[in-house]
This record gives C-alpha cells, structure tokens and sequence, in this order.
C-alpha cells in the first residue's frame, strides 16, 4: 500500500506532536505493509497550519534521518491537504503549500458543514493550469453525504476522489460508512488513504480490518487500484485513468 494522506510530519498540525511519535506511526505502517508515504500536514491559511514549502522541507530531511537510523524501510514524500481556498494556484507559486511529491496532483478538504458555491470554478481554473485536485474524504462531508450525486460533476470536471480507510469500519461515523460504501459501488472513489494522524491512532491499527472491507466490497483487483496502482502514479505523475462514474438511481435517499 502507498499512502497519499496522513498526518504523520510533525509540529505542524493536529498530527504528530514530535518525531518520537512520527517515527512509531510509522514503525506501524512498515508492520502493516505501508511501503510509501506522502506526507499531508494540513494547510490553512491565516491559522496555526500554515508553515511553507521552506519549514516542511527542513522538518522532511530531519524525519528522513531518523527513518534511516531506525532502519524502517517506508519511503517518504512531501505534500499538503489544503483547507479550501481561492487561490490554491498562487499559494503554490509562492512556495507556501506542495502538490503530492511535487506533481501535478494536489489535495485539498472542504468546509464538514457547508457547501461551497465556487468550487466548480476553482477545479477549472486548477484544471486549466494543468493540476489535477483530489478531494479528501468525500463521505465525511455531511453536504455530500445528502447529495452525492453532486459527486460526479466535480469527476467529470476532472476532480478526483479519495476515501478514508477509516469510514469503511465506522471510525468515523455511520453516515460517513455507508456514504463510502455507495461511493465506492459507484466508482466515485479513486483512492483510498489512513489520514491517520498519530501513532496510536485506529486509522493504523486497525488498517487490515479495513483492507479486508474494502476488497469484500469491490475486489481485490479494484481495491488494488486504489490503494497502490493509483497513488503510484501520483508519485510519478502520471496519467491516472479513471472508471465512469455509475448514475445514481431516482430514488436515492438511503438516510
């Protein structure tokens, strides 16, 4: 498994406090078969979580050194999960947020609560400059857990989709579980990641339950795709060719 979301650098968000628990989470992802790791602190402009490209680069080579030294074989790579923003594009020529592995790939969240009027035209506009963007964790957004047909626009306009492993086994509640699940029916999900944030997080420890999920759900060859082939090519920036989107039936309303 390649893992595209976590919050496993330290001192920079609500994830690993220091690198005595970074370098433990990552312990437990060699154990549980994690090969690869693209590290995602949060980005959000005008907080606490707002260090640049600079200070996440230093903290990288430090975590890196450690790594070696504790002989865990896991390879790491820098990225960002951006809050929302209107100008994702200047952020990134200002040096202050990093697409996945410096590619064309970039992951962003939303609002939990609130729908956002303008998020079409910022996929276009990132589209138009020649980035893919990927949601983080569509099902835990409670708009589209209401309207997840809405889910498909944004793919055809080239956004990508990725799952938390976590909502598969409920860790995040039974909405967000069986909103996954609908999405992954519907080939709405491109990829599936922890977006574990520490050590002792269930996100790790529980991460075969969660594979075991998966691949019940859509096969072995499916969820293969999405936790290693996919995020591969994230790495190499390459294409990633994705499956049509399944119409939703009318009387969608499974809540």
């Amino acid at each position: 498994m390649i893992d595209i979301h976590n919050h496993l650098l330290p001192l920079l968000d609500d994830g690993c406090r220091n690198f005595e628990d970074s370098i433990k989470a990552l312990f437990e992802a060699e154990t549980k078969g994690i090969k690869e790791v693209i590290l995602t602190p949060h980005y959000i402009k005008g907080s606490n979580f707002s260090s640049n490209n600079k200070e996440k680069k230093k903290l990288l080579e430090k975590l890196q050194k450690q790594v070696k030294e504790k002989n865990i074989k896991v390879k790491l790579y820098l990225g960002n999960e951006i809050y929302f923003d209107n100008d994702i594009e200047e952020l990134i020529k200002n040096d202050e947020v990093m697409t996945l592995n410096q590619s064309r790939y970039i992951l962003f969240e939303l609002p939990m609560s609130n729908k956002v009027n303008n998020l079409k035209e910022v996929i276009f506009d990132l589209r138009s400059k020649g980035l893919v963007p990927i949601l983080a964790h569509p099902e835990r957004y409670s708009y589209y857990q209401n309207n997840p047909e809405e889910l498909i626009s944004l793919i055809e306009q080239g956004c990508l989709l990725q799952g938390n492993l976590g909502s598969l086994i409920g860790l995040y509640g039974k909405r967000s579980k069986k909103c996954l699940k609908v999405l992954l029916k519907h080939n709405l999900i491109h990829f599936m990641a922890s977006d574990v944030h520490h050590a002792k997080s269930k996100n790790y420890i529980l991460l075969n339950e969660s594979l075991i999920q998966l691949q019940k759900l859509i096969g072995k060859e499916d969820a293969k795709e999405l936790i290693e082939n996919n995020p591969l090519k994230i790495i190499k920036n390459k294409e990633i060719i994705i499956k049509t989107p399944k119409e939703f039936k009318s009387f969608w309303g499974f809540f």
